[in-house]
């Protein structure tokens, strides 16, 4: 891409160096590019967008599913993108159909905000300020070793393996540390802790027995993050509701506990998180829930 030259006046409006948005590219992803592409530490552009807005911050623990829209306002001119564009490194669109007319927020996808240690720990074995996505954050060491792409798929609970590319998503190094989305004093997509690259992480195959279970819950992501509507919402409460009983008690597949009784499910309140978990927990499969859709 073009370098601006420092005695333009464009410089004090776009960025030496500009990125724009790829298919299906997570806006946390598309910062720390354009930190690399500028020579930046990791972090500087997201840190940039806090200050030049007065933005707060988001916190240790935030999952960093939806960008209030005054950021992605400010950012578009830098990059020179449409705030459309911004938006859809978001899933901020989807969010809203899914859970109209609410509007969307990091916990219709994620759940209730957990506690995070990962601040503390670092920066007691550090000594550093870092700042990190939610606890789970993972990325496709091949994603990033091809583009330097963090796909937005790395915020969707429960997948443990890349849909392009069947490889196991990393949340550490291989030094055992977590991975930081930025972290000051850093170059992008290295160890805080090692400074390895992310795509020299292992690549490690999408096992046999795994196979069902990672496309039976990309498709229902396809279901309900492509397709999404509050009706299709409610389809699928209507359905879970009709066959929970057979099920009554029983184990939460992912969240690890058990289930003895469903008093009611709110509409407004059941995260996508938590929804997908009972759907397979129950042995629904997306084909069920199609034919569903069908009566």
């Amino acid at each position: 891409m073009e370098a601006i030259a420092f005695d333009t006046s464009a410089w004090l409006s776009t960025f030496p160096h500009r990125v724009a948005p790829l298919p299906d590219e997570w806006l946390p992803g598309l910062l720390l590019r354009c930190d690399e592409l500028n020579h930046w530490q990791s972090g500087t552009t997201f840190r940039h967008l806090l200050r030049s807005t007065h933005h707060p911050g988001f916190g240790s623990g935030s999952s960093l599913v939806v960008f209030p829209f005054s950021l992605l306002e400010y950012l578009a001119p830098l990059l020179e993108v449409p705030v459309s564009c911004l938006v859809a490194t978001t899933y901020a669109d989807e969010l809203a159909r899914l859970y109209a007319p609410n509007p969307p927020h990091s916990e219709h996808l994620v759940g209730p905000r957990r506690s995070n240690n990962v601040r503390p720990f670092v920066e007691k074995r550090v000594g550093m300020r870092a700042i990190t996505a939610m606890p789970g954050f993972h990325i496709c060491p091949i994603c990033i070793a091809q583009a330097r792409l963090v796909r937005r798929t790395a915020i969707l609970p429960h997948l443990n393996y890349c849909p392009t590319h069947h490889a196991a998503f990393h949340t550490h190094c291989t030094c055992g540390f977590p991975l930081l989305l930025f972290s000051r004093k850093m170059q992008p997509f290295v160890c805080f802790a090692c400074s390895l690259d992310w795509a020299q992480l292992p690549h490690i195959p999408l096992p046999a027995d795994q196979v069902t279970l990672e496309r039976d819950l990309w498709a229902f992501y396809e279901f309900f993050l492509l397709k999404g509507s509050s009706s299709l919402k409610a389809a699928a409460l209507q359905l879970v509701l009709s066959r929970i009983k057979e099920f009554i008690p029983f184990q939460l597949r992912f969240a690890g506990r058990g289930v003895k009784y469903v008093a009611s499910l709110s509409l407004d309140r059941l995260s996508l998180r938590y929804l997908l978990d009972i759907l397979v927990s129950i042995e629904i499969s997306p084909n069920d829930f199609a034919n569903a859709l069908e009566f």
